[in-house]
């Protein structure tokens, strides 16, 4: 299932701007030994399909270049928080849509090495229960909402 359009330019804003937040958080935590002692998670409560929508590009055809860089640009928050590195300790994706949820288990094969867990429920409910269960002493945690 292939999410609707969504966004504009100040998605992609948002998107590097998380990327690079994600990088320097885990790099702090993981680099810094009161940080290192913490277990540390990211939560994605709209999790979506993991990337966003490709529009329809009859221009690819004839300047297959101008694709080049297409794939780096569909990154959602999902593909972009799994590929910084130093990782975090855990991953939730939260995505109500059944479909759209499956769509983020085909994404979680490619990084069997991670820890994630994918539900597939209300982002509200989800985090309720979340929230209760943190362990604040032990556990950091980014909330993407």
């Amino acid at each position: 299932m292939q999410q609707e359009f969504f966004g504009g330019s100040w998605t992609q804003k948002k998107l590097q701007c998380l990327s690079k937040y994600l990088a320097a958080y885990t790099k702090i935590l993981k680099r810094n030994p009161k940080g290192a002692y913490f277990r540390i998670s990211y939560v994605d409560a709209f999790a979506g399909t993991g990337q966003m929508p490709s529009s329809e590009m009859p221009l690819l055809e004839l300047l297959p270049e101008m694709g080049e860089g297409l794939d780096e640009y569909r990154k959602g928050s999902v593909t972009r928080a799994l590929e910084i590195e130093p990782g975090f300790d855990q991953y939730i994706f939260i995505e109500r849509d059944k479909k759209r949820s499956e769509e983020l288990h085909a994404i979680r094969a490619g990084f069997p090495q991670k820890r994630i867990t994918i539900a597939t429920a209300d982002a509200n409910d989800y985090l309720r229960g979340w929230c209760k269960a943190f362990n604040a002493r032990t556990s950091r945690a980014v909330l993407f909402p």
